[in-house]
């Protein structure tokens, strides 16, 4: 009658992963067998059990005892049996993100912190991202936070930084503004209305009227304003005449055509400087070789017959 409890395909001292199950079996003669504690058994009357640990007991590890009792009910007899589990705690699983991957930031001023992002683990519940870089930041930079659980296991994540970097300055080339910060948004305002002023909306601009001009710029969420500068009107600059500049961006060859007699032109820099100038065409168009110029915005100063004319050229 009395009943013999076994764990199938394992030794008592029992080193299981994480949700991991095992099977009891008990082979009695009695008629009736009961397994106990009752309640991790969907049915404590079957001989073959299969146990399924929760994921805190294979973390921590522990004891575990179960009994089963085998009963005669015809002549009233009873015995019992006990296995014991020795369970080995082990934990082999990393920690697994909230948020993956993790949403980027920008901003146009420097960040002096950053909310820690959370993952969680099997065995340790919530565990908060830490990381090593320097705050604050005052540049555009990839953020590494590393989350690690109690038993060594670890994630790693990166997170982008954007910070915005824009230079409002306004450079004043002859009888033209423009702005000096390369490849974002551009909005000329009048300073003396506060109006912006529609349709301007290039690098550079060419005031109609003497008076003060300021060049809004964005990128993304950052807006910066330039200081208001004093334009004292347009000389003998006419923009009538059409003038083709192409391929605009160059990689060094550039084709020039007007409507009139090519006289002269002047490739300008950025701070005014002249860096070429060629003259005597007498045609209405030229090629000219730009390849020794360094990669960046110029200014072409394109005196036909009929008109002077400047446009942007971009080096690539």
């Amino acid at each position: 009658l009395k009943p013999v409890t076994d764990i199938v395909a394992s030794s008592s001292n029992y080193t299981p992963q994480a949700n991991d199950c095992v099977t009891l079996t008990a082979t009695t003669t009695g008629s009736d067998v009961y397994w106990e504690p009752a309640y991790l058994f969907a049915d404590p009357t079957a001989l073959v059990q299969n146990i399924c640990l929760d994921t805190m007991e294979t973390c921590a590890g522990g004891i575990l005892e179960f009994s089963v009792t085998a009963m005669d009910p015809l002549i009233g007899c009873a015995s019992s049996d006990t296995v014991v589990l020795y369970i080995q705690g082990t934990d082999l699983i990393a920690p697994t993100p909230y948020a993956s991957p993790l949403a980027s930031v920008a901003s146009c001023t420097p960040i002096s912190a950053l909310e820690a992002p959370i993952a969680w683990d099997n065995c340790d519940g919530t565990i908060q991202g830490v990381t090593t870089t320097t705050f604050p930041l005052t540049q555009s930079t990839l953020v590494t936070w590393t989350y690690t659980d109690g038993n060594g296991n670890t994630l790693v994540q990166t997170q982008q930084v954007n910070i915005g970097d824009l230079d409002p300055t306004v450079s004043n080339m002859g009888d033209t503004l423009w702005a000096d910060q390369i490849g974002v948004s551009y909005q000329w305002m009048n300073c003396s209305t506060g109006q912006i002023i529609p349709g301007a909306t290039n690098q550079m601009y060419i005031p109609g009227d003497a008076g003060n001009y300021a060049v809004i710029i964005s990128e993304g969420n950052c807006i910066d304003t330039s200081a208001c500068f004093s334009f004292a009107g347009i000389s003998d600059l006419s923009i009538n005449e059409t003038v083709l500049v192409y391929p605009n961006p160059s990689s060094g060859k550039v084709n020039i055509s007007a409507g009139s007699l090519l006289h002269s032109i002047e490739v300008m820099d950025m701070n005014g400087k002249r860096v070429a100038y060629f003259d005597e065409f007498q045609s209405l168009k030229t090629a000219l070789e730009l390849g020794a110029l360094e990669s960046g915005l110029y200014m072409l100063d394109i005196q036909t017959e009929l008109s002077h004319v400047r446009q942007l050229l971009v080096k690539e």
